[in-house]
């Protein structure tokens, strides 16, 4: 619950402790272990489902060791594990890693992927509010936009929704508290055929910011024999 509150990820399974609870109140002493089964969330936005997820932990007194965890997630396998400490005082401290292989994903709206990744998390509890970091490398398997761009309309929406937001301040949550430093390599090129322009292109990037607000820093390279369409004129990519 620290980790998930306010999050917008709803959660559903079936979870089993066989536990040995032990010694005095104040600091009790914990044997065991957890499993999950038939596991799921769900993400909203970015829309992210995982399903058939299976786990296991292992619980000493001040930590539980997750030994496995498998499930899919939009499609692509994922395998996993990691350690939470949770110790006697009421902070919690969580490192997760997973693997993910053949992920779809959609993000930004219309760009349509599959991905390799290997990521991992790094998440506290502190009296401010739960925070941490995402870290790791994705390979760009395929990726396509092929989306119908309105210029005039997008600009004006993301003008509007800047504003909105100017004048509607959120409050913080751990998405805003969870830093990224995530590299994003294409192994094939991203192509890009629509009203705008008819390019492929190969990028060497990184994600920064937070998963609340994601930058991107890097390279991106456009290939020859693209074409770019902005108001009646045509512009073709040369080397």
């Amino acid at each position: 619950a620290p980790f998930l509150r306010g999050t917008g990820l709803t959660t559903s399974g079936i979870l089993t402790p066989r536990l040995s609870i032990s010694g005095p109140l104040d600091d009790p002493r914990i044997d065991g272990d957890l499993t999950l089964a038939a596991g799921g969330f769900r993400v909203a936005d970015p829309r992210v489902i995982a399903t058939d997820l299976e786990a296991r932990a292992v619980l000493s007194r001040t930590l539980a060791v997750v030994t496995a965890l498998t499930g899919v997630v939009n499609g692509g396998q994922l395998n996993g594990g990691g350690e939470v400490e949770y110790g006697s005082s009421a902070t919690l401290s969580a490192r997760l890693s997973a693997t993910l292989r053949g992920m779809a994903l959609e993000v930004p709206e219309g760009l349509r992927s599959e991905l390799d990744a290997d990521l991992a998390l790094a998440v506290t509890d502190t009296p401010a509010g739960p925070g941490g970091s995402i870290s790791g490398a994705v390979s760009v398997l395929h990726s396509a936009y092929r989306d119908q761009i309105a210029v005039v309309t997008g600009l004006l929406t993301t003008l509007r929704t800047a504003r909105i937001g100017t004048l509607v301040p959120a409050e913080p949550t751990l998405l805003d508290r969870l830093a990224l430093d995530v590299r994003v390599v294409t192994d094939s090129d991203v192509i890009v055929d629509n009203n705008l322009a008819r390019v492929q292109m190969g990028g060497d990037l990184r994600i920064i910011g937070t998963a609340a607000a994601p930058s991107l820093s890097g390279r991106l390279e456009l290939r020859e024999g693209g074409r770019l369409s902005l108001g009646r004129n045509t512009y073709t990519i040369e080397s």
